[in-house]
């Protein structure tokens, strides 16, 4: 079979964030280790093949090369919740629109319920304003972590296969023109 007919297993995910300590690394951590640490430990981070880029966009490579976005705001940060809409135009900038790619807007840290500055409805109403999926979680309590990472996960599967499914029709295509091209003389 050609590489055309293979959909990778292997995906790279981006977490982005506007701010940093919103959990990110918290949430990767909880998906892949099943583990969750108060404190920052770099030796998990040894183990977690996520990327992390911040609001100051210095990460434009590891955007452009990303299967899929968790844009995450902590739901106690009203001023991280307001820059995630400058964080997804900067990764329309950097993708461009041609191209599909998923993106996921989550609302970590639900534990801390009195710290609460953003309601569920203003994550949904961004999510819908912005065209993507919404998940509110919590790290802590291992709340639709894996159900965030999960439909992160097969979206970005069915858009590779829609890819090696237009790759295959533009290949079969171009056969098929090569073929017309060719005159054949019969004596």
């Amino acid at each position: 079979m050609s590489d055309l007919c293979t959909v990778p297993l292997k995906y790279s995910i981006v977490l982005f964030s506007p701010l940093p300590f919103v959990g990110i690394r918290s949430l990767s951590t909880r998906f892949t280790l099943s583990a969750f640490s108060e404190i920052y430990d770099p030796l998990l981070e040894d183990l977690v093949n996520f990327r992390y880029p911040t609001s100051n966009f210095e990460h434009s490579k590891e955007i452009h090369e990303a299967d899929g976005f968790l844009l995450v705001y902590p739901v106690n940060s009203r001023d991280a919740f307001e820059r995630i809409p400058a964080c997804h135009k900067h990764i329309l900038g950097v993708r461009g629109v041609n191209t599909p790619y998923p993106i996921i807007l989550v609302g970590n840290k639900t534990d801390l319920l009195s710290e609460r500055l953003v309601s569920t409805q203003e994550g949904q109403e961004l999510a819908s304003q912005l065209g993507c999926k919404f998940f509110e979680t919590s790290a802590k309590l291992d709340i639709n972590v894996t159900e965030a990472f999960h439909t992160l996960l097969g979206d970005i599967a069915k858009c590779k296969a829609a890819q090696v499914a237009a790759l295959q029709v533009e290949s079969t295509a171009a056969t098929a023109h090569s073929w017309s091209q060719k005159s054949c003389i019969i004596l």
